[in-house]
This record gives C-alpha cells, sequence and structure tokens, in this order.
C-alpha cells in the first residue's frame, strides 16, 4: 500500500440460508434452546492483563469463551494456576491496584463484572453490571459492548451503543459522561484523556480525543481504515496519543496534531493493524505478524515475529499484547501466549490446557443423587452457576445449610431429608450474587 492511502486528516472542529433461518426460528419459537454445540466460541487469545498479587506477576488472558489467569514465574515460565469460568464470552478486560487489592474488569457484552483477584486463585465477584437491563427515565438499554478501558476514576465501554461511562467501584452508570453515541470498538485511558475509535456513521473509522473531566471533544481524525478489525489506540504519560489505521500507527500530540506515523513493511493491500501498547518511552505495536518495538518518532528498534505456523502452531496471528512493569510483554497470538523478555527475546509459549479440576461448564442448576428419598435419609445435591467462591444457602423443606462454592461457581451438600412426606421444595440463593434456583423433591 503506498503512503498517501495511508494519510489522515486532522480536523478539530441462496437456499441452504433459508433452511438454516428456518431451524433457528423454530428453535426461537417453540421456546428450546439452540444446542451448546451450535453456539461454541472458539478459543482465541485476542486479550489480556498483566498484574501482581502477594508478590507474584499473572497474566489474565481472554480466550474468548473464559478467563485464564497463568502465572509467569521469575525463571519466565506461564503457567496455569486458575480461570473464571461461566461467561457467554469474554470480549476484554482491565485490570487495577486499589489499595492492597488486586481488581479485574471483565466485559462479555452484555456485563460488565468486576472481580477481586488478589487471591487469584480464589476470585471473587463484588460488582456486576447488565448492559440489556431495561433502566433510566426513559427506559432504554446500554446494548452490546466490545471494548474496555479504565482511569483512575472511571471504567469506561464501547461498542454498539456508543462510549459508556461507569463508577470504578459501584459500576454505577454515569449518566452525564457519554462522549459519543456513535458505534465505537476501541478506547484507551489515562490521566485525563480518553482516546476512541468510532466507525461514523457506520462508514470509516475516526479517532476521538477527549477531555474526560469537561468531556469535551479536543481532537478528531480520520483513519484510513478499511479493514473491520477491532482496534486498539493507546495513551503515553506525556498526553501523546496512538492510533492503529490499517497498516500503520498514528501518533498524535499533546497538540493534538499528527506528530509522526509508522507504516508497515509489507507488501501493497496488507491491511493489519490491531493495537498499541505503551512501557515507559517505548511504544509497542502489534500488527498480526508480530510486534514492533517503536523508539522516539516511532522509529522501529525492535521486531518479533509471531506468525509463522511452523514455530508456534496453527493460526498464528498476533492481535493484542500485554506488558508487566519489569519489560516483559505477552502477545495474544490467537491460538497461544508467547512471553517475550525486555528485549523481545520468547522465553515461553503457553497452549490451552484445562486445569485437572476444571469442569465443564455449567449453567445456573442444581443437580441431586437421587429423584425421592424417605424422611431420615440423606440426600447428596450438587449446585452449579453461582459466582466464584461465594456463599449459597441450600434449603431442603425448612432446612437450610450455607456451603461456600468453588472458584467455578459449584459445590455439593449432603442435607437430611425432614420428618414429613409430600412435595417440598429444594432452593440455592447465592448470598451475593442473589442467584436463585428451585427444584421439588418427593419425600416418602
Amino acid at each position: 500500500m503506498e503512503k498517501k492511502n495511508n494519510k489522515i486528516s486532522n480536523g478539530v472542529k441462496n437456499k441452504s440460508f433459508l433452511i438454516i433461518l428456518s431451524v433457528l426460528v423454530i428453535f426461537a419459537t417453540s421456546g428450546l434452546f439452540i444446542p451448546e454445540s451450535l453456539a461454541q466460541i472458539n478459543k482465541e487469545y485476542r486479550r489480556g492483563e498483566m498484574f501482581s498479587a502477594g508478590n507474584k506477576n499473572y497474566l489474565a488472558a481472554s480466550n474468548g469463551a473464559s478467563v485464564e489467569i497463568l502465572e509467569i514465574t521469575p525463571g519466565g515460565k506461564l503457567t496455569k494456576v486458575n480461570g473464571i469460568y461461566g461467561l457467554e464470552s469474554v470480549n476484554d478486560l482491565f485490570s487495577w491496584q486499589e489499595g492492597a487489592k488486586t481488581l479485574l474488569a471483565v466485559l462479555t457484552g452484555q456485563y460488565l463484572i468486576k472481580y477481586n483477584v488478589s487471591n487469584p486463585l480464589a476470585p471473587r465477584i463484588e460488582v456486576k453490571r447488565d448492559f440489556y437491563q431495561w433502566r433510566g427515565k426513559g427506559k432504554y438499554k446500554i446494548g452490546y459492548m466490545k471494548s474496555l478501558a479504565g482511569s483512575s476514576q472511571y471504567l469506561f465501554t464501547a461498542g454498539n451503543g456508543g462510549v459508556r461511562t461507569f463508577d470504578r467501584d459501584t459500576l454505577a452508570v454515569i449518566d452525564n459522561k457519554i462522549y459519543t453515541m456513535e458505534p465505537s470498538y476501541g478506547l484507551a485511558a489515562k490521566g485525563n484523556i480518553l482516546a476512541v475509535i468510532i466507525k461514523d456513521k457506520g462508514f470509516y473509522d475516526k479517532g476521538l480525543i477527549f477531555n474526560i473531566a469537561s468531556g469535551v471533544l479536543m481532537g478528531e481524525y480520520k483513519l484510513s481504515n478499511k479493514e473491520n478489525i477491532q482496534r486498539r489506540p493507546a495513551v503515553d504519560s506525556a498526553g501523546n496519543v496512538y492510533f492503529p489505521s490499517d497498516n500503520s500507527l498514528v501518533k498524535i500530540g499533546v497538540n493534538y496534531k499528527v506528530a509522526s506515523e509508522y507504516y508497515n513493511s509489507v507488501k501493497p493491500g496488507l491491511n493489519y493493524s490491531y493495537s498499541a501498547n505503551v512501557s515507559g518511552d517505548k511504544v509497542f505495536y502489534t500488527n498480526g505478524f508480530g510486534l514492533t518495538e517503536l523508539g522516539e518518532n516511532l522509529k522501529k528498534e525492535k521486531f518479533f515475529f509471531s506468525a509463522p505456523t511452523n514455530l508456534y502452531g496453527h493460526d498464528s496471528w498476533a492481535a493484542g499484547a500485554a506488558i508487566s512493569e519489569d519489560g516483559r510483554t505477552a502477545i495474544l497470538n490467537k491460538s497461544s501466549i508467547l512471553l517475550l523478555d525486555s528485549k523481545l527475546n520468547l522465553l515461553d509459549q503457553y497452549i490451552y490446557k484445562p486445569l485437572p479440576d476444571e469442569p465443564e461448564e455449567k449453567g445456573l442448576k442444581i443437580v441431586l443423587g437421587k429423584y425421592w428419598a424417605l424422611s431420615g435419609e440423606n440426600l447428596n445435591i450438587k449446585i452449579f452457576g453461582f459466582w466464584p467462591n461465594e456463599t449459597v444457602g441450600v434449603k431442603l423443606g425448612n432446612i437450610e445449610q450455607a456451603v461456600k462454592v468453588n472458584n467455578y461457581g459449584a459445590a455439593e451438600v449432603t442435607i437430611k431429608v425432614p420428618e414429613k412426606s409430600g412435595v417440598v421444595l429444594i432452593s440455592a440463593n447465592g448470598q451475593d450474587s442473589k442467584l436463585n434456583y428451585q427444584t421439588s423433591f418427593i419425600i416418602k
């Protein structure tokens, strides 16, 4: 692609288908669920967040269907220690420190969930926000959200309904801070700057820069993006903004003018540009083929080629990156995760592997050891689908017992069947989540 095609302008002011469709309509109108196999999400690593807890370093990585928590050992190895399950999808992640607490926000599309991961072996949900819930005087839904970013005070989401703002502590919606209503899919925040990539009027991409406190639009830039790829901008500590633009990375200076631009050295017509990350005075640019380290004025200094399938496995393609404070970098390489040192040398490769005790993902339910029992017998009750590590009250008739679920939201309890006969109710009530499930049971 010639350089002139990458310029940006700065302006601050068949029949089988019908059969499939019919089948889906039948499922929908008959009240049946589409089998899970038809709705299965391919596990692709695209988003990750580095964090520290208990003097250890970790990477929270989204594989699209769940969050995997990997310990980064001092020797530079990636070891899976836990995961967050029971999510319909995982679009983005954001982590931060709050005193001694380490927190992780997970964006699923419909939900924004804040986890306490101070103990990565036992993550706990603190708050959960449903974007599909009707709210406000006008009764509207926020809608599906794709990207997530955070500042010292707020969390921001971008999606079909524009950019929305949430209190970082409570996840309360801040209605007076809606920066744009245009469909948005790229976000970055630092200090008082919010960088957004929008699909302007549904046709072409624009990069917008807002003052977070005032909401004022400080800069507007047309990006030469043709490919419909979810891209992530970046903001450095000085206030410079970096927008991925098809086959280039554009730096916007603190005066809100184009300061410099880096172009990928690939054949014309190849338009790949995914994300930017900043660490100190270095910018790390993910472009599918790999990770490029850029210095002053976006001058190329190093490059790690992560795309060769003969080296890193099938479907190797750099779609995101995460950087730790000590300079180590994780490339989210779709089919695997590559850990690099501060000089972009390969330390380790992680490929998805379930933990030994990892169960199949299950929805909210109660599973009983038997369909009926006599008074005085012991009944085994299993529960699934609750918030990880919360306390759940399990009640059989008038007998209630509290049980703490595990990291997967599951637990098992045995309750003595009460002295009565007939049909009784068995219920499970989550203390934190307020989730409730009920089923009937026969005592003979």
